[in-house]
């Protein structure tokens, strides 16, 4: 995936995980890491471990193959992290790789008007059932994956990756239910995903999930549904 595209959806990310319907997360709590050497990753890694977080979110967007397992390429100078090192951050965890995962050779945006804008209160009692009901999840480790095992992930320097792009729209677009599990959201997404890629780009991509087989009061969740709506 080319820097823009990256870019991109890195702010999506951000915009939405900030949004009511994201959970209402503090700027404190995401951070942001563009092009770090891999002692640098490793070594924040470490310590989101030893934070004990109760969940813990993981966003990649970048270039990527297959050896075995993802491999995660972390900056221009090629190093690159196995996926497996990023799981096991905390008890509860997501990670979505928008990343491709060709088999190596060698061992639109998301739509603001569903983003609403809340005052302080309104966000601390979003988070506190966010957090009450991420709680209530089965401990497990959820990977979403752009595209399948030997499949590129696309993207446009417009739009950032389609994967991520339709995740979030469909998770910004959520109805009807109070929560959107993390399930429900890439079998939304995913069918969305490769036909646009069809269409606009004549190539084939299958986003992947790794998931627990659990009941979906017991998965974890990307969306909920606030119990007010301000439009600035």
């Amino acid at each position: 995936m080319d820097a823009a595209g990256a870019q991109i959806d890195i702010n999506n990310w951000k915009k939405y995980l900030q949004s009511g319907i994201g959970g209402a997360w503090k700027d404190i709590e995401i951070k942001v890491l563009t092009d770090p050497s891999i002692v640098s990753l490793r070594t924040w890694l470490s310590f989101i471990k030893l934070d004990l977080n109760d969940f813990v979110l993981v966003a990649f967007a970048g270039h990527g193959n297959w050896t075995r397992s993802t491999n995660l390429y972390i900056n221009p100078q090629d190093e690159y992290i196995s996926e497996s090192e990023l799981k096991d951050l905390a008890p509860r965890q997501i990670i979505c790789l928008d990343c491709c995962r060709g088999i190596a050779r060698v061992p639109d945006v998301v739509n603001e008007a569903h983003l609403k804008f809340f005052s302080e209160t309104e966000k601390d009692s979003i988070r506190t059932r966010y957090d009450r009901r991420m709680m209530q999840a089965d401990e497990q480790q959820v990977t979403l994956y752009a595209c399948s095992i030997g499949e590129s992930a696309y993207c446009t320097a417009s739009g950032g990756g389609y994967y991520t792009k339709n995740l979030l729209s469909e998770c910004a677009s959520l109805s009807g239910d109070e929560f959107l599990t993390v399930n429900r959201a890439h079998n939304l997404s995913a069918p969305v995903t490769t036909n646009e890629v069809k269409r606009i780009e004549s190539k084939d991509q299958h986003p992947d999930i790794s998931a627990a087989r659990c009941p979906s009061s017991q998965q974890l969740i990307l969306g909920i549904r606030p119990s007010s709506y301000r439009i600035f």
